[in-house]
């Protein structure tokens, strides 16, 4: 039985997810948009009761427990997240969402073990999380999302030409989500493709003048080619509207690529090193 399955992701740890919202008026189920709005409020306690209730009262509903799972989530209870995406899957095996957000979950598990230094447990976790990517790619070859984290998973796995290709597709499938554009180019500058990476960071600052992290991308990978002048122009935008681009500490925390990281290192070390 599916009613709706949300796709609502306000989640604290090192992971990338997609920022997607729900429309309360594709929501049939009283109870769903009580949950739905108390999600979309942050208030994620009181989501999860919400949802609770309703898988105990139509257990064989397939967007309960998937919205029941995004509460989860969104509180770092991965492991009952996992379990209840699982029962999704299994109540709604033709639907293509239950997989897109048991990939998520999948994938946070993943860096949760790499972290903690299971790199064993970590890689079996990443390649469950791009099979239920892939199996949702093939319910729904439009599923944008599901390009996009099967790209995550593979820029863990540092299989860069591979997440270039997924985030590509990703940014073509949804070309109003600035941020998978954003990827594309930053992975495209991963795998030497210097001239596609500026091009589309460049496109990204003219369409989306605020982007800062866009501007301050782009200004690493103009000083490490030298572009002293260009570079620091795109610095002070990006800082003037952010000040947070000038912290390595929050840069590192963005899910940047390796070689972009120690780009804009090199460039804020000799930057706040001037007189």
């Amino acid at each position: 039985m599916l009613h709706h399955i949300a796709r609502v992701y306000v989640f604290k740890f090192p992971i990338d997810f997609p920022n997607l919202q729900v429309r309360l008026e594709d929501v049939t189920v009283p109870e769903i948009r009580a949950g739905v709005r108390a999600a979309a409020r942050g208030d994620f306690d009181t989501a999860e009761e919400y949802f609770k209730a309703l898988t105990r009262n139509m257990p064989d509903s397939a967007s309960a427990w998937s919205n029941l799972a995004n509460a989860e989530l969104s509180q770092g209870k991965l492991e009952d997240a996992l379990e209840h995406l699982t029962t999704a899957v299994r109540l709604a095996p033709d639907a293509p969402v239950p997989y897109l957000n048991r990939a998520i979950v999948k994938e946070a598990l993943g860096s949760r073990s790499q972290m903690q230094g299971d790199l064993k447990e970590a890689q079996g976790f990443f390649m469950s999380a791009i099979d239920d990517c892939n199996r949702s790619i093939q319910l729904d070859p439009n599923e944008f999302a599901a390009y996009y984290n099967k790209a995550n998973v593979l820029a863990r796995l540092e299989d860069y030409y591979g997440a270039l290709r997924e985030y590509t597709a990703a940014a073509d499938l949804a070309p109003g989500i600035a941020g998978y554009r954003f990827k594309q180019a930053i992975m495209a500058y991963q795998v030497g493709d210097d001239l596609t990476a500026k091009a589309l960071l460049r496109g990204l600052g003219r369409k989306y003048p605020v982007y800062s992290e866009a501007k301050a991308a782009l200004s690493a990978i103009l000083w490490a080619e030298g572009e002293a002048a260009s570079a620091e122009n795109q610095y002070i935008d990006a800082f003037s509207r952010d000040p947070l681009v000038g912290d390595m500490e929050y840069i590192r925390n963005l899910f940047w690529t390796p070689r972009l990281l120690d780009a804009m290192e090199d460039f804020l070390h000799i930057e706040f090193r001037k007189p």
